[in-house]
C-alpha cells in the first residue's frame, strides 16, 4: 500500500446523536431519524473508539509458546465528553432518571438502585472536509463513573463511555462510509 495523505483521517467535526434503545440505526449516510437527539457540543478531547478482545492461550506440554489462541470475549466502546447540560445529556451521564416540572422548577431524579440499566442507540458522524464516516452502536450502556468538576475557569463536562452490547440481530457496532478508498 503506497503512502496516501488523502487516507489520513482528521476528525474535524463530530456530531453525536442519541436514540432510544429500540431505535433502528441508520444503514446509510442519510440523516438519522427524528427519534435521535443531537447531543450538542463535545470537548476538544475528541471521540474515541476502543476495541479490546480477551484471548486465552492454549498451551501444550511440548511448547513453551502458545500453540493456539481463542477469543473468549470482547469489549467495544466509545468515549466522549459532553459539554451541554440539558434534559437529554444529564440522564445519559447519570444512568437514566427523569426530569419533572413543578411550576417552572425542574428537578432531575436519578434512577433508583433497582431500576434497569438505561440502554441507548448511538450514531456518531465524523467529518474530515469532504470525507464522512458514521459509527453506529445499536445497543449500548454508559459504563463508567461520571465525575465532573464545577469550577469558575473551565466548562463542566460529563465524560461518557458507552459500552456496546450485543443487539438481537447484527453486530454491536458498525462503521459506514461512502468513501471509495474503503472498497
Amino acid at each position: 500500500m503506497p503512502n496516501d495523505a488523502a487516507e489520513v483521517l482528521v476528525a474535524q467535526q463530530v456530531k453525536i446523536y442519541l436514540g432510544p434503545a429500540a431505535a433502528s440505526v441508520p444503514t446509510t449516510m442519510a440523516a438519522p431519524s427524528a427519534s435521535f437527539i443531537d447531543l450538542g457540543y463535545t470537548s476538544t478531547d475528541g471521540f474515541s473508539i476502543s476495541y479490546e478482545p480477551t484471548v486465552e492461550d492454549i498451551m501444550a506440554h511440548q511448547s513453551l509458546d502458545p500453540i493456539r489462541q481463542i477469543k473468549t470475549g470482547q469489549v467495544s466502546q466509545v468515549t466522549f465528553n459532553l459539554m451541554q447540560w440539558n434534559e437529554y445529556t444529564v440522564p445519559l451521564a447519570f444512568g437514566g432518571g427523569t426530569w419533572s416540572d413543578a411550576s417552572g422548577v425542574y428537578t432531575y431524579s436519578p434512577p433508583d438502585t433497582n431500576d434497569a440499566t438505561a440502554e441507548y442507540t448511538l450514531v456518531a458522524d465524523i467529518s474530515d472536509g469532504t470525507k464522512d464516516l458514521r459509527l453506529t452502536v445499536g445497543r449500548g450502556v454508559v459504563a463508567n463513573a461520571v465525575e465532573t468538576s464545577l469550577v469558575n475557569n473551565a466548562a463542566a463536562v460529563m465524560p461518557i463511555t458507552l459500552k456496546a452490547l450485543k443487539p438481537t440481530t447484527g453486530k454491536s457496532w458498525n462503521i459506514i462510509t461512502d468513501e471509495a478508498n474503503f472498497s
